[in-house]
């Protein structure tokens, strides 16, 4: 049996919390989050001891970055903080009175010219195997395909040589395709279908990467 109450240590308390609130397609990403935000803050520290700075201190670490990833840090701060005064594991909210950091708009951007001929240039040395001193990476290919197809890694690991289609010597106006159908899912692991009707498509193949 779990007990609570204001002794109880901080990470104890927050990882009850995250497996309350969030299902299990979203849990393990928010929990990443937490061990990589939140427990070197909070490690050692008490649910009565909590104080304004922990909090700046977390906030801190994602300030000037992309909106998206301010608003999850908040979102996780709040919502426990919240839980725990209504559980009266603080007598007092340290959140208050502390605004929520402003992001960066566009922190997103397309790769330069020079930046697409260098990762290109990676990938072909990679999955070359006639080079001598080949820099083998397990990865290589599914890399090469997130990058070069706009594959979400779960797309990318699902296919099969099914949904490729190479074009033929006497069509080579046509371009080589690959057909996306199914993803692996993060909760479960398993192939499934996408998530909706825009997940199913047909995507162009770039000539370099045809070739390896």
């Amino acid at each position: 049996m779990l007990v609570f109450n204001d002794k109880t240590p901080v990470m104890k308390y927050l990882k009850e919390w995250l497996k309350l609130n969030y299902t299990s397609s979203s849990y393990d990403d928010y929990l990443n989050r937490v061990e990589r935000q939140f427990q070197p803050v909070f490690t050692g520290i008490r649910m009565c001891d909590i104080k304004p700075i922990h909090c700046r201190k977390i906030l801190s670490q994602v300030g000037g970055t992309s909106q998206s990833n301010i608003d999850k840090t908040w979102e996780i701060l709040r919502g426990f903080l919240k839980a725990a005064l209504i559980d009266e594991m603080i007598a007092k909210n340290p959140l208050e009175g502390i605004k929520k950091p402003k992001g960066s708009k566009g922190s997103h951007r397309p790769f330069t010219k020079k930046e697409m001929e260098v990762l290109e240039n990676a990938f072909k040395r990679a999955m070359d195997k006639s080079l001598p001193s080949r820099h083998d990476h397990r990865h290589a290919l599914i890399f090469a395909l997130t990058y070069g197809c706009g594959l979400r890694p779960g797309e990318a690991r699902a296919l099969a040589w099914t949904n490729i289609k190479l074009n033929e010597k006497s069509t080579k106006n046509e371009k080589s395709t690959l057909t996306v159908s199914c993803a692996v899912k993060k909760d479960s692991q398993t192939i499934g279908e996408p998530k909706s009707e825009a997940g199913y498509r047909t995507i162009p193949v770039p000539d370099w990467l045809v070739t390896y």
